[in-house]
């Protein structure tokens, strides 16, 4: 409905959002969406799910912001699609299965405790909710990089990376010390 009326002259911009993780510097974020619980889960048990063909599209709520005010305010940016997300790439781990018995056994604190029926319960053709998640498209960036290529801060957009992997990590323990105090 929204692109009929971008196609009828309408000034629209569509900005599709990919997973908002965290602030990329200070590592801020909810500690207690499925992503944030997830992580800390995996690196509580030192494995994570190898997910093939997935696009979890994780990108810092800075850069979806900073992104978002510099192209609106261009007037080109009007009747376009923007896919806020990083480019691919591909990542190792161990099998679903086997992943998932890990985290079953561990203690009831476990921060993903309350998200497994999600990923236990098998909902269509063997798979639980998250497995449906495989094949997914691979989204075009063109628009996005082409709109912010004289700005070099925002002109890729960034993936999960061991720094902001790290800052995020650091405020969870805090949290997580914060929670016991």
């Amino acid at each position: 409905m929204v692109t009929d009326d971008m196609e009828d002259g309408f000034p629209i911009s569509i900005y599709r959002l990919g997973a908002v993780f965290c602030q990329s510097v200070t590592g801020v974020g909810s500690a207690t969406d499925f992503v944030s619980r997830l992580i800390v889960s995996c690196v509580r048990i030192r494995y994570f799910p190898p997910m093939p063909h997935q696009s979890k599209n994780f990108i810092p709520v800075n850069y979806q912001v900073e992104a978002m005010i510099l192209i609106s305010q261009l007037d080109e940016s009007v009747e376009r699609t923007y896919n806020m997300v990083p480019e691919m790439s591909i990542s190792g781990g161990m099998p679903y299965e086997e992943w998932l018995n890990r985290v079953q056994a561990k203690d009831n604190d476990d921060h993903l405790r309350p998200l497994l029926p999600m990923l236990e319960e098998k909902v269509y053709d063997g798979h639980c909710r998250w497995e449906m998640y495989e094949n997914l498209p691979i989204y075009d960036t063109e628009n996005l990089r082409r709109h912010l290529q004289g700005i070099p801060e925002l002109a890729t957009c960034p993936t999960l990376d061991r720094d902001i992997f790290k800052n995020s990590c650091l405020v969870w323990d805090w949290l997580e010390f914060a929670r016991t105090v």
